[in-house]
Parts: structure tokens; sequence; C-alpha cells
């Protein structure tokens, strides 16, 4: 059963950058569901989420901040494999 979820992402030929974030929505808790953001991830090109509920689909993506500037990368939905009844 699936509850993590690798990212990775290259912030390109930016030599500098303020800030970089990332953000998760979980798709399958309605609409009014907010984006949240999860780490400051200073310094990195990927980073882990952990503790994802199983048989939940989520939406990811990252923000870097560079001089000011703010770029957004695709957003990407990650599906937790499912529990399963074993009785």
């Amino acid at each position: 059963m699936q509850t993590s979820v690798l990212l990775s992402w290259s912030i390109g030929d930016t030599q500098y950058y303020d800030d970089i974030f990332i953000y998760q929505r979980g798709i399958d808790s309605g609409p009014s569901s907010a984006n949240r953001r999860l780490q400051y991830a200073y310094y990195s090109s990927s980073y882990t989420v952990y503790q994802l509920s199983p048989g939940t689909t989520y939406e990811f993506y990252v923000q870097i901040v560079s001089y000011g500037l703010t770029a957004k990368t695709k957003t990407t939905t990650v599906t937790t494999g499912a529990t399963r009844d074993v009785t």
C-alpha cells in the first residue's frame, strides 16, 4: 500500500533562488479543499511526502521564487494504493 510519494524537480539554469515551496491538495476532499503548503525546501530538488491516506488522489506542485519572480511547476496527480479488506 503506497502512502508516500517522492517529488523531484529542476530549477533550470537559475543560479540563485529565494524560496522553494511544495503544495499539496487532496482531490478526494472535495472542491473546497485548499492547497496546503508542505515544506520550505531550500537548496533541494526533491522531497518525499509521507503519511498520505490510502486510496486517495492528491495534486502536488512546486513553486520557486527567484529574484522576486515566481515560477510554478506543472501540477502532478498521484493516487495512493487503496486499502484492501482481508476478511
